[in-house]
């Protein structure tokens, strides 16, 4: 009797893993863009960029399209402190390394015609990233909205998509920049994101 339970569970375990397990998972850029405000300082229009090397990711079982990155790019570091610990106004060129996730829900996915479909959704965004130059570290958390295009081939064997976010942040600095010109900022950003993924 205990055999026929265990035996049970596993066969329930590995096919509730086989329908999660079947996938689409293929690659993704983006070109992450826009401006952070911090409330605190006055410093606004901040200009920020990264680019964003992503695996995407589609679970039959469940609907949100999944992204995982990791990305770079250039960020202005605000310094009030030079190297005799006198309060001066500057700012350091530095870079941004950043590790991100993303989940999106399709409200819509029409055809436009033949493989040619459109959608839109919302969904959620997290980060975590640090500085090459002040050892800061910033972490961002907000919404997403999303329109884009995508287009299935080979009996939707493989999906290429395109779509503009809308993405509105809570950012939190840590380290010298974060104890000189406040922890809280407040950025926006207009992601570009690119890229297809293979079903299997």
């Amino acid at each position: 009797m205990k055999k026929k339970f265990i035996a049970t569970v596993v066969a329930a375990i590995l096919s509730a893993s086989t329908r999660l397990l079947a996938t689409g998972l293929g690659p993704q850029i983006n070109f992450d863009w826009g401006y952070a405000i911090n409330p605190k300082s006055g410093i606004s229009g901040a200009f920020d960029y990264t680019t964003n090397f992503a695996l995407s990711a589609k679970f039959d079982s469940l609907p949100i399209y999944w992204a995982f990155s990791f990305g770079f790019g250039p960020v202005t570091v605000y310094d009030t402190i030079d190297m005799f610990n006198v309060p001066i106004s500057s700012n350091v060129n530095a870079y941004l390394i950043r590790l991100a996730t993303t989940a999106d829900y399709w409200v819509m996915n029409p055809q436009i015609v033949n493989l040619w479909h459109w959608y839109w959704g919302f969904g959620g965004f997290a980060s975590m990233g640090f500085t090459t130059k002040g050892g800061n570290i910033y972490l961002d958390i907000g919404p997403r909205a999303l329109i884009g295009f995508n287009w299935y081939f080979i009996d939707g064997a493989i999906e290429l998509f395109a779509q503009q976010v809308f993405q509105p942040m809570m950012r939190f600095v840590f380290g010298k920049e974060g104890t000189n010109n406040g922890i809280f900022r407040i950025p926006l950003h207009f992601p570009i994101e690119i890229g297809c993924r293979f079903y299997f």
